[in-house]
């Protein structure tokens, strides 16, 4: 009742108040993704933007979802109707809609500061990519801060704290090298315009950094085919715009193509483009794409897989200078003695029957974890995360190499009569601080796979299952522990046992 007295006042209140709508014609798709808000006054002030929206400012036959930004939950969707501000509000379409998207914004319990504000970029982006109707225009309201803060530890070497901004090299890089790699993601935000709404209007450390992190916005978004247009702190100029559809960029932008490093700059190294950079370190890479890395032998130069070298430069503010005791994979460099073999012909199966009750903290063998399953329709897609130690970057499809191991290879099919999809962790891996994930990426569930360990050079096996009945492309990796679509290899309990 009190929602319904809500809504009734705000028609009353906004009747005739109707913002200069867009011209354009057609409908159109409006995605409004919130992070959560410890201001309840902000919350209630962006709540009634949203009802502003949707009862009087969006067209019939336009859709509107609103997302939970941190959960990548929809809170509500709605098709709109055609009829007046009090007619929508009494729509079957919009009975009993608007109750989560209320209590997301004015309710939230979220009580961790790095977690406030925060949109899950970029996997929300690409969810709203996915999601996308490809047909209609897109409009995209972002609410939540434009300081990028990780959840994840694998993460944190691209925290936008303490005035780093990425450089352009991390834009125009694969998503397997950078975070915020658009390589694979050209297209994906095709015609999409981008306003975004900064709750805190003090985010920015001075007018230079403002200046840089809007450039990075616009490039970010820019490379993937959407204009970004609008990125203040005041609700009601953004829902305006938004409901304009102005399409001017905020920053007239260029990604700089001869910068292929892989560093987080701080606002002065963005003045200095004319100084000649330190001498870079070698990383390198496959030009595949992770899906495509083979597993052995390795490729000879007549092959088709072509290796790369990307240069990373050794800026004195990159992941050291930000405190970070762990570099990602898109940073690690690699080196001779990190080469992991490729053929696993040399491991025996162990035969022996006593159970090994304590394995050893760490070996002078590689540790390979592998998973097996099947499908009758072929298009079960099951993945693999190892997280070497705590801190470490998590290895996986996503980042296939860092200086601590190797994702060997990723099957997009059922592999039960092919090979392990797997990850080879470096020799001196400790497997009491190793942590494995499986993912159900693709196709119906339930799921039950095998999985493999090789570990002081015998074979272990086990089973594993994924209740969820379909799967989630990967998405809410930080609710692994309650998500359905994921479960974790418990690898001690695996080598502590009979192979």
């Amino acid at each position: 009742m009190k929602l319904i007295a809500i809504i009734t006042t705000t028609v009353l209140v906004l009747a005739n108040a109707h913002r200069s709508q867009s011209a354009e014609p057609g409908p159109r798709q409006y995605v409004v993704a919130l992070a959560p808000i410890l201001d309840r006054e902000t919350g209630a002030t962006i709540f009634k933007e949203c009802l502003e929206l949707v009862l009087n400012e969006a067209s019939a036959g336009d859709q509107v979802e609103f997302i939970d930004a941190r959960r990548l939950e929809r809170l509500a969707v709605v098709s709109i109707p055609n009829g007046s501000a009090r007619t929508r509000a009494n729509s079957r379409e919009f009975a009993g809609k608007f109750s989560a998207l209320k209590s997301h914004l004015t309710e939230s319990s979220i009580s961790n500061a790095d977690e406030r504000d925060q949109l899950m970029i970029p996997i929300l982006i690409d969810d709203v990519a996915r999601s996308r109707d490809q047909s209609i225009p897109l409009t995209l309201i972002l609410s939540g801060s434009p300081l990028f803060v990780a959840q994840s530890a694998t993460e944190r070497a691209f925290n936008m704290t303490d005035g780093l901004v990425p450089g352009d090299g991390m834009i125009g890089a694969s998503v397997n090298l950078s975070l915020f790699g658009t390589k694979e993601r050209k297209h994906q935000l095709d015609g999409a315009r981008v306003y975004w709404f900064a709750p805190n209007e003090n985010w920015a450390s001075s007018a230079m950094h403002q200046r840089a992190v809007e450039r990075f916005w616009t490039l970010f978004f820019g490379e993937q085919g959407a204009i970004l247009n609008t990125l203040g702190s005041d609700v009601q100029t953004v829902f305006d715009r938004a409901i304009r559809g102005d399409a001017r960029p905020l920053v007239a932008a260029t990604l700089d193509m001869n910068d292929n490093g892989m560093s987080m700059q701080t606002v002065s190294a963005f003045r200095r483009q004319a100084a000649a950079p330190p001498s870079p370190i070698a990383l390198t890479t496959s030009a595949r794409p992770a899906h495509l890395i083979p597993a052995a032998p390795k490729p000879s130069p007549s092959t088709n897989t072509i290796a790369r070298t990307t240069a990373i430069r050794a800026h004195s503010t990159s992941v050291h200078a930000a405190g970070i005791d762990s570099i990602p994979a898109a940073i690690a460099p690699t080196s001779p003695e990190h080469e992991i073999p490729e053929s696993r012909a040399h491991f025996p199966i162990h035969q022996g029957t006593t159970p090994q009750t304590t394995p050893p903290e760490s070996v002078t063998s590689p540790i390979e974890i592998g998973i097996l399953w099947d499908g009758l329709d072929g298009t079960r897609d099951l993945d693999i995360y190892v997280l070497p130690y705590p801190g470490a970057a998590e290895l996986s499809f996503k980042r296939p190499i860092s200086r601590d191991g190797k994702h060997v290879r990723d099957w997009r099919q059922p592999n039960s009569l092919t090979d392990f999809e797997s990850v080879r962790l470096n020799s001196g891996a400790q497997i009491s601080k190793v942590e494995a994930w499986v993912n159900l990426f693709k196709g119906s569930g339930p799921v039950t796979g095998k999985v493999q360990v090789i570990y002081q050079d015998t074979v272990f096996t086990g089973t594993f299952t994924i209740p969820a009945a379909y799967g989630n492309a990967g998405i809410n990796p930080l609710s692994r522990r309650t998500d359905p679509h994921w479960t974790r290899l418990d690898l001690q309990k695996i080598v502590s046992q009979n192979p």
